[in-house]
Order: C-alpha cells, then sequence, then structure tokens
C-alpha cells in the first residue's frame, strides 16, 4: 500500500501535492483535495511540535507512524484505519482502500470519461489497465438505456 510508505520528503504542502512511488518504481505527483491538505498539514504542525521536544528518530520523515515510538504504521495497520474510516461513511459499502480505489476509478470514469485522466490519477502504464472499469461503466450505460426504454413504455403504452 503505497500510503503506508509516504514521508514527509515527499509532500508539497505549498503546492498541495505528494509523490507516490507505485509499483514498478513508477513515480507520480497526487494533486489533494483541500480537506487532505487542512489535515496533512495540521499534521504536519504536530509533528514539529513534537521534533523540537523528542530525540530525532530514522523515522521522522514517515507521515503515518506510532505517536510513542515513532515507528512507521504497518501497511495493514494503514489498510485498517482506512477499513475503519470507511466504515464510518453512511451508505458506503465496507470497502477495503483497493475497493475503494476502484469505486473512486470507476465514478470518475463515468463523470468524465477521460480515460487518459484516469489512467494519470492512478498511475497505470498502460491505458488498457482501465478496461475492467470501461466495462462496468459500458454495463451501467445499458442499464441507464433500459430503465428509459422502460420508462418510455409505460409512458407510451
Amino acid at each position: 500500500m503505497e500510503i503506508a510508505g509516504l514521508r514527509w520528503s515527499n509532500v508539497d504542502l505549498g503546492a498541495g501535492f505528494i509523490v507516490v512511488e507505485g509499483k514498478g518504481k513508477r513515480v507520480r505527483t497526487v494533486q489533494l483535495s483541500s480537506v487532505l491538505l487542512k489535515d496533512l498539514s495540521e499534521l504536519n504542525d504536530e509533528r514539529q511540535y513534537l521534533a523540537g521536544r523528542r530525540k530525532a528518530s530514522q523515522f521522522d520523515d514517515f507521515v503515518f507512524r506510532y505517536r510513542m515510538t515513532g515507528h512507521p504504521y504497518p501497511p495493514a495497520h494503514v489498510s485498517r484505519i482506512i477499513r475503519e474510516w470507511i466504515s464510518t461513511v453512511d451508505g458506503m459499502p465496507n470497502y477495503t482502500a483497493h475497493q475503494l480505489r476502484h469505486r473512486f476509478a470507476t465514478e470518475l470514469l463515468d463523470a468524465t470519461e477521460d480515460h487518459r485522466l484516469v489512467q494519470s490519477l492512478l498511475g497505470h502504464a498502460s491505458i488498457n489497465t482501465l478496461a475492467v472499469y470501461a466495462h462496468v461503466c459500458s454495463n451501467r450505460k445499458r442499464e441507464a438505456i433500459n430503465r428509459m426504454e422502460g420508462a418510455s413504455a409505460s409512458v407510451g403504452g
């Protein structure tokens, strides 16, 4: 899970983005939402405050780490935190982080139909990887057409 290894040296709060290394050592820039930017800024303020109160650690550059030991969270712990957060969102199925990523991609593709944008945001090397999302979107379009046909049949019938 990429986010578990996020380091402050890869966070640019001024420009509002993070640099993430994904599969195959591919590096991409991810723009932060205003909410995430605010949360990371607050976390950074807390980090700087605590840095002045304790001995420096080799783990100080990690964004997500235990307060007491300073050690970075293992990916499984980050996954659990994300699942717990997702469970608090009304109407959201009990997704894993990976399932949430798929949902994001599908919704974005539905909304924009911009395959290159979704490819870039997800960090896929090949646009062909988006075929699974396009299939889901095609099914949604078919469902919408079927609903419209049903509605017109009942109006005209």
